[in-house]
């Protein structure tokens, strides 16, 4: 049985140039041509979810697993 290989990672609009260079960084090998890459949007800006799209297989919006009460969450989207 084949196994399938998929990486995980997610960023807000700061966080968007180190993603970026992660993403790149597994693409420059030809072995990741049947990689995905899954990427979690936790606040990027929507020029940058393009600039992601070639290079990706899904990106998500994170959301909340579960109801998490105002005063814990403090005003932070994740």
């Amino acid at each position: 049985m084949s196994e399938k290989i998929t990486f995980v990672s997610s960023a807000d609009h700061k966080y968007f140039p180190l993603l970026r260079e992660w993403v790149e960084s597994i693409r420059t090998f030809p072995q990741s041509k049947g990689m995905d890459i899954c990427i979690m949007n936790a606040g990027m800006t929507p020029e940058q979810i393009e600039e992601l799209r070639p290079l990706v297989t899904t990106i998500k919006d994170a959301e909340w697993p579960c109801p998490i009460p105002a005063y814990k969450i403090r005003g932070r989207e994740y």
